[in-house]
């Protein structure tokens, strides 16, 4: 059972009990009540929209991969040691041109 659920439960059991709404704290309990239904309505929506996001930067991963793979020549696999997309540029750090220092 969601929030939402959760919450029209309890607006259902409320009314169920038949109190008298001029009495105070009868209607603070059903403002307090309506309330958390907003509420979850609220973060339901919150929820897909943030699903939404999800798919959207699942897409933007993929397109940024295509896009990595057509401009490097090659795919994540790649594991030669002269791939231009495994090249980092610093190709003569780790040797010793022989210099004493």
């Amino acid at each position: 059972m969601g929030l939402t659920e959760k919450a029209a439960y309890l607006k259902g059991l409320l009314e169920g009990f038949k109190l008298d709404e001029n009495n105070p704290e009868n209607k603070l309990l059903k403002e307090i009540i309506g309330m958390l239904g907003d509420m979850a309505e609220e973060v339901s929506a919150l929820g897909k929209e943030n699903d939404t996001i999800n798919d959207f930067l699942d897409e933007l991963d993929y397109d940024l991969g295509a896009l990595e793979e057509d401009f490097y020549g090659c795919d994540d696999d790649c594991c030669c040691d002269d791939c231009c997309c495994c090249d980092d540029g610093d190709e003569d750090d780790d040797e010793d041109d022989g210099e004493d220092k």
